[in-house]
């Protein structure tokens, strides 16, 4: 092959993986790519933690198609590396430039990537450079001279931030996980009942500095309100990178059954037909926003729907509406990974913790078991983890095997057809 050229080189970014570049290389040619870790462009920190600086780690396959006037010193399991030329990630506006290590590992930059996107398809027209053909100056990790005299400032770009939605937000686990998100930068849209929780969310967010925040109010015990909020969300964002379908409730104790403003089982209504709909009718900004991810916040507790009674009429109990609430997410889950498959878009569920200290559980009189903390670490882990397979039920950080009914076809495709009807929406 000689020589690589740009037209050579695939190159796509995973945005939400912040200990290593989230940039996948691709090289047709060779069949080498950073998917099946035959060819990789990682970040990481220096020993004093003072910069990022960026590796290219290539093996011996890929070796003899580097110039020999770029080739660096061989180290890493991967392969050799790279040393003297790097790509360095601007957070902040959302790309990547081509730089040269200076000694003392100073960081010099010598342009900036192009954002074009390779033709394929309907897909291929993703924002930024989240799906991009690698151009002009990411060839300066092959090709050195090429790229050498670009030394220009780079031109300034509008500030761009990662916007996920966090819904049921204002407290708890929620809360937490905002907060975090936050604080690595992104652009967080909180939700909930209270208008007062709320603000101070977000205000503390924008105190911070780091992130910023909105909030909008939304029963999530009405379809048509959380209609009306997904209407707002795509009137007001054109992208959203990571949904977390966190809303629910836990009627711990209280045996009386409730119906929500539809006439649903209370648990089944918040805890799962809201955030199928929300979901539904956001999936449009998720495929164009892609590489995003949908996180469904389930539980351990799980309980076989009954389709013949899914109000529950005969034999409710608060335990069992609760569990079928959280199987269907788990089941939607999987459903969802189907859909999307090929589109980038990603969903999980996961079990965050068990009886964490939140208003729910205290105000119910039960000693709480981990705190909020640890549940959000299990949140985070999904939204930054790499290599997940979609679909898939987490215990915490561990993959784990959720209720039979959650692999069971028949059910699920009456689940969604029972979605469907309820909603009013396409499945």
């Amino acid at each position: 092959m000689g020589q690589l050229e740009q037209s050579d080189m695939e190159l796509t970014y995973d945005r939400r993986n912040p200990d290593h570049s989230g940039v996948h290389v691709r090289i047709p040619a060779t069949g080498l790519s950073t998917r099946n870790r035959d060819f990789g462009v990682g970040v990481g920190r220096n020993r004093t933690g003072a910069d990022d600086r960026a590796r290219a780690l290539v093996p011996a396959a890929a070796w003899r198609h580097i110039p020999e006037s770029n080739r660096g010193f061989r180290s890493g399991r991967l392969g050799p590396a790279l040393p003297a030329r790097c790509v360095r990630r601007d957070s902040v506006r959302d790309s990547f430039q081509a730089c040269e290590r200076d000694p003392g590992d100073r960081m010099t930059p010598v342009g900036k990537m192009s954002a074009s996107v390779p033709e394929r398809g309907p897909r291929s027209r993703r924002p930024l450079v989240r799906a991009v053909a690698a151009t002009a100056c990411f060839t300066a990790l092959i090709n050195a001279p090429a790229c050498a005299q670009a030394r220009a400032a780079p031109a300034e770009e509008p500030q761009v931030r990662e916007v996920v939605l966090v819904t049921g937000s204002t407290d708890g686990l929620g809360r937490e996980v905002a907060l975090r998100l936050a604080a690595t930068g992104a652009h967080v849209i909180i939700h909930g009942r209270n208008r007062e929780r709320g603000a101070e969310v977000v205000a503390r967010i924008e105190r911070e500095g780091k992130g910023s925040a909105r909030f909008y109010r939304a029963d999530f015990a009405s379809l048509a309100e959380v209609r009306t909020f997904a209407e707002q969300i795509l009137r007001d964002y054109d992208r959203l990178d990571i949904l977390i379908n966190n809303a629910g409730i836990a009627r711990i104790g209280q045996e009386d059954r409730q119906l929500s403003a539809d006439g649903q089982e209370l648990h089944f209504a918040v805890n799962y037909l809201s955030g199928f709909l929300l979901t539904r009718m956001l999936l449009p900004r998720l495929r164009s926003s892609a590489p995003s991810r949908i996180i469904n916040v389930s539980s351990l507790g799980q309980a076989p729907i009954d389709f013949d009674d899914i109000t529950l009429e005969r034999g409710y109990s608060s335990n069992r509406a609760y569990g079928q609430s959280k199987l269907a997410q788990i089941m939607f889950t999987a459903d969802l990974a189907r859909e999307l498959e090929g589109t980038g878009v990603t969903a999980f569920a996961v079990h965050p913790a068990t009886f964490m200290d939140t208003r729910m559980i205290t105000s119910a009189g039960l000693q709480p078991r981990s705190t909020v903390g640890e549940g959000a670490d299990a949140v985070m882990h999904l939204v930054t983890a790499v290599g997940l397979e979609s679909g898939r039920f987490f215990n915490r950080m561990t993959a784990a095997r959720a209720n039979a009914q959650a692999n069971d076809e028949a059910a699920r495709e009456k689940l969604r057809a029972l979605s469907v009807r309820l909603t009013g929406t396409g499945g």
